[in-house]
């Protein structure tokens, strides 16, 4: 299992007067281990094909400071592009997802799982 730190740098509110909404325009990501920029990209869908991108070990985590924020972001994407929020994931999991979410808004993590091929990709989401 890899384990990485990651960011999102989002639109201000001139940006949001322009496009309506508020949007990820750059991210990136660094391994724990080095602290190296191992990804970075400028919008919330290249972020996502990063986490299912096919990798040896078939679990990634990533931390978020914030994830509250931050993964609103993603919440957003993964119901906009057909992900199910599930209790439990099912025999044959593709594009659901769980949260870990307090009744007091306390944000723990976001697990999804993506069937590939002939295994599946899990990508843990946690607040750092």
């Amino acid at each position: 299992m890899k384990h990485y730190i990651a960011d999102f740098e989002t639109t201000g509110y001139e940006q949001y007067l322009i496009d309506g909404h508020t949007r990820v325009f750059m991210w990136a990501i660094a391994s724990v281990e080095d602290i190296k920029i191992v990804a970075r990209g400028t919008s919330i869908d290249t972020l996502m094909e990063w986490c299912f991108t096919t990798r040896r070990d078939k679990t990634t985590t990533l931390y978020f400071h914030n994830l509250k924020f931050d993964g609103s972001f993603i919440l957003n994407w993964l119901y906009n592009n057909g992900y199910k929020r599930v209790k439990n994931f099912s025999n044959n999991p593709n594009k659901e997802f769980r949260t870990l979410i307090s009744d007091m808004g306390v944000w723990y993590g976001i697990t999804l799982k993506i069937n590939k091929a002939n295994y599946t990709i899990r990508v843990n989401i946690n607040d750092s």
